[in-house]
């Protein structure tokens, strides 16, 4: 069953704006799905409101045929999250921690003691499981937060910036922890800035900005319909007299085009032809990526 999100808005008044604007999207069962734009585009609020800690000003959050918004205690039943915060980790150890919210969510005895010890052997972090949170460093603090989220996960899972301050090898972990839950049927939202883990590892992505969704899609399908992107610097504007396609004039005196795969053969024949003159250099040819998209989307603020 998927999460529907229909018209969803959220208004503060004091400030009189927007911080989701009648959002509309689905977040399927079976997917991680990765919210991305920039501080202040809405993500948070917008994972806020679907487990019910921030009330629309309208629209409705559903799943299994209900409504979470106008049910934020079953919310709460069905949905865990990850906040952005550490999670107050002071005198207790990381499997104290992780041990408690397993607990909370059901497990007992054995099951209990082997499900903690499975996430804190798939994020190498149990060399550490009897330390106190006091401490402990940003990153174990993050896993940590990671652990309490995912023990005995509910159906839906909300993560906000997961990764921030966790080592490049146990990112790599925590994200294929995620893919194994979404192999289990979950549905997994993440709102990240890294924009090469979401290529690596989301099936889709909602690009928001103030507030509304500007961009959606599939990873996957993305880097398959990629346009092709090839800079050159010109020995001069001249040389471009006869340059079969539009370009872009970069501020550093790059030229860039983007082109699909069947344009490319003709660029790269006037490209030879120049070269072999002497006349550009400094030439590269790579696919557009949603990484490319992001910045764009920065340079028009």
């Amino acid at each position: 069953m998927d999460l529907e999100i229909k018209h969803l808005s959220k208004q503060y008044e004091k400030e009189q704006f927007f911080a989701n604007k009648d959002i509309t999207c689905t977040f399927p069962a079976g997917q991680l799905t990765a919210l991305i734009g920039h501080n202040g585009a809405g993500k948070t609020t917008l994972l806020n409101q679907i487990i019910g800690l921030v009330k629309p000003t309208s629209g409705q959050v559903l799943f299994e045929d209900q409504s979470l918004t106008i049910n934020p205690d079953d919310a709460r039943m069905k949905v865990a999250m990850m906040p952005q915060l550490h999670a107050p980790l002071k005198g207790v150890s990381i499997r104290q921690a992780v041990r408690a919210i397993g607990k909370i969510r059901g497990l007992l005895g054995s099951e209990l003691e082997e499900q903690v010890s499975h996430i804190l052997d798939a994020l190498d972090i149990r060399k550490w499981e009897n330390k106190s949170g006091d401490h402990l460093s940003g990153g174990l603090k993050r896993l940590t937060s990671f652990a309490m989220a995912v023990i005995a996960p509910p159906p839906i899972l909300l993560l906000d910036e997961p990764t921030n301050d966790v080592d490049p090898i146990r990112r790599k972990l925590l994200w294929s922890y995620l893919q194994g839950l979404t192999a289990c049927g979950h549905i997994v939202v993440v709102v990240t800035h890294n924009i090469l883990e979401v290529e690596q590892y989301a099936d889709g992505f909602y690009l928001l900005e103030q507030g509304q969704i500007k961009a959606a899609g599939s990873v996957k399908k993305l880097s398959h319909q990629a346009k092709i992107k090839i800079s050159f610097l010109p020995q001069n504007l001249h040389v471009l007299m006869d340059f079969p396609l539009s370009f872009i004039h970069k501020e550093d005196g790059q030229i860039e085009v983007r082109v699909d795969n069947g344009e490319v053969p003709q660029v790269l024949t006037w490209m030879t032809k120049k070269i072999e003159r002497g006349e550009i250099s400094h030439y590269s040819i790579t696919t557009v990526t949603l990484n490319d998209q992001y910045e764009e989307m920065n340079d028009d603020q």
